[in-house]
């Protein structure tokens, strides 16, 4: 959980492309919209490689190599259901 907040805390196009970029959001925070380059499937990877890629556990780490999508998809589902 702690690698989560600190990821999103230092990727705000990452946490914004994940919780929302509304255009009257951007207008309230006098900022440009943020325009997606990829999807929110792609942003929780890049979300799960800084998390689990470091997993102090060699099998977590392997297990991530293998399966990113799975992880990327419990994290999703952590986050949507927290």
């Amino acid at each position: 959980m702690e690698r989560l907040l600190d990821y999103l805390d230092t990727h705000l196009d990452v946490t914004i492309k994940l919780f929302g970029n509304s255009t009257q959001t951007a207008k309230l925070e006098e900022r440009s919209k943020l325009t997606a380059k990829s999807n929110k499937a792609a942003a929780y990877l890049q979300v799960v490689d800084s998390i689990f890629s470091i997993d102090h556990d060699p099998g977590v780490r392997a297990d991530f190599g293998a399966n990113p999508n799975k992880y990327a998809k419990a994290v999703d589902n952590y986050i949507t259901n927290t």
